[in-house]
């Protein structure tokens, strides 16, 4: 024990040593203090925020709940040597990506603002989508983990989160931000301490919990200097203070952000599919808005509505002008082309050729029921901007000059029956014999079919 203890007491002290160090021969940036560390995560009375002992909150972020900067703050930025680093850290490889991050995040700013309002978390945590993704909702890691709050595939599900071929939720802001909000909530009842709850957030409760339950230690400041954490869950959670500090007061450490208002965002439950293009050109809207607005999708045109609704996310001044064009049958929101029904299509079938899902093509041909297709009766095909138009698939007909034999038609008996006894097709069956695709045949009548075709037990020539 002797030398364990030995060795424990040198790291203890030569860590903080060194990096007292670095701190000394790097002054303050503006807005730092260079008095002792605060209680992590400790929230301070207001008198105390007043009198400069927080960093202030945004005007933006404030203006949202009609409320000062300094009702919002709930997390004290702890005066750790390791946050003032990574505050060095971020600014000195330039304030520029910072300050895009902000800028993309005005979008959701008020979305995430108020569902961390409505759930009573820190107002600051809206700035963990900068540290996660740079308020990108298509970010993906190198580990796979996608959206503004990188959420991996495997938490996907639990948070109740939906990845299929129509959407990836995890790139919904709507819907990633409230699982992300749910498990931080989460995490921070497991752990009773938002640095431990964000540390979660980072590698796992289950992990952390381990970690906690074999070293004894809750705090984790302690676990983090006796390195008992992944390298990046220790960095994180310092980093995110850093960003906090920045990103609170960025007038502060020299960054020019333009706080433009952020859009109020209202969900419409969708009964049709639409491409968000045609939409935007209908209403107005911009299309780059709707797009980040509905970084879900997998393709352009929202999942199809026969069994359940989408949720579109309009801003709040176009619901009503939206509304009306959604409730107007002669809007077409989608682009179609025609399929022209042949023997052996399947809705199925199609739907694999024009890669498309079975519901959209029956949304798309409500009233024809798909076990019961017409030959010759015209389907319409979805099509969107962005993606080459199939043409349709081409059909290999037998020579017209092999239809040299005659078949007398029978009671019952239907062309499409007939060509799949003779082994050629329907259409290439009705050309020959001069019909209709749907012509009602009489029994008695012959038509000519290929000579080298085999002929069932009971067929007359």
């Amino acid at each position: 024990m002797g030398m364990g203890w030995d060795l424990f007491r040198r790291k203890t002290v030569i860590l903080p040593l060194l990096l007292s160090i670095l701190f000394a021969v790097s002054p303050p940036c503006p807005g730092e203090s260079s008095g002792q560390r605060l209680q992590p995560w400790a929230p301070m009375p207001d008198q105390a925020r007043r009198e400069g002992g927080t960093l202030r909150a945004g005007e933006a972020l404030a203006a949202l709940h009609d409320r000062s900067a300094d009702a919002l703050l709930e997390l004290g930025v702890p005066e750790d040597p390791a946050v003032g680093l990574w505050r060095r850290r971020i600014l000195a490889a330039g304030s520029g990506a910072v300050e895009q991050a902000l800028v993309r995040g005005r979008i959701f700013r008020r979305f995430i603002s108020d569902r961390l309002a409505h759930r009573g978390l820190p107002q600051e945590l809206i700035y963990l989508p900068v540290l996660e993704s740079h308020y990108r909702v298509r970010a993906v890691s190198r580990s796979g983990a996608t959206g503004l709050w990188q959420i991996m595939a495997n938490t996907a599900a639990p948070l109740g989160l939906v990845t299929d071929r129509w959407v990836d939720e995890r790139r919904d802001f709507w819907e990633s931000t409230e699982g992300a909000l749910k498990k931080l909530e989460e995490n921070y009842g497991m752990f009773g301490d938002w640095d431990l709850a964000l540390a979660a957030y980072n590698c796992g409760a289950g992990k952390l919990s381990r970690t906690i339950r074999s070293s004894g230690i809750r705090d984790f400041w302690r676990l983090r200097e006796q390195g008992l954490l992944p390298p990046e869950t220790a960095a994180y959670v310092p980093k995110f203070y850093a960003l906090v500090s920045i990103c609170s007061d960025p007038a502060a450490y020299g960054l020019d952000i333009d706080w433009q208002e952020s859009p109020s965002f209202q969900g419409i439950l969708l009964k049709r599919s639409l491409e968000l293009a045609l939409l935007a050109e209908e209403v107005g809207l911009s299309l780059s808005l709707m797009e980040e607005a509905h970084g879900e999708l997998q393709t352009p045109i929202t999942p199809p509505a026969v069994n359940t609704g989408y949720r579109l996310k309009v801003p709040a001044e176009s619901v009503e002008r939206v509304r009306e064009v959604l409730a107007d049958p002669q809007k077409e929101l989608l682009r179609f082309t025609f399929h022209r029904i042949r023997s052996g299509d399947t809705f199925y079938g199609l739907a694999e050729y024009y890669d498309l899902s079975v519901a959209l093509l029956m949304e798309a041909n409500t009233g024809i029921e798909p076990h019961h297709l017409r030959i010759g009766k015209q389907l319409r095909i979805p099509v969107f901007s962005g993606r080459e138009l199939r043409a349709e698939p081409i059909l290999s007909f037998p020579d017209p000059d092999s239809f040299t034999a005659r078949y007398t038609v029978a009671a019952g008996d239907t062309l499409w029956g007939i060509s799949r006894g003779f082994g050629t097709t329907v259409e290439m069956l009705a050309w020959v014999n001069g019909r209709s695709l749907d012509a009602l045949l009489k029994p008695g009548e012959t038509l000519k079919v290929p000579m080298d075709s085999p002929v069932e037990q009971g067929e007359t020539w």
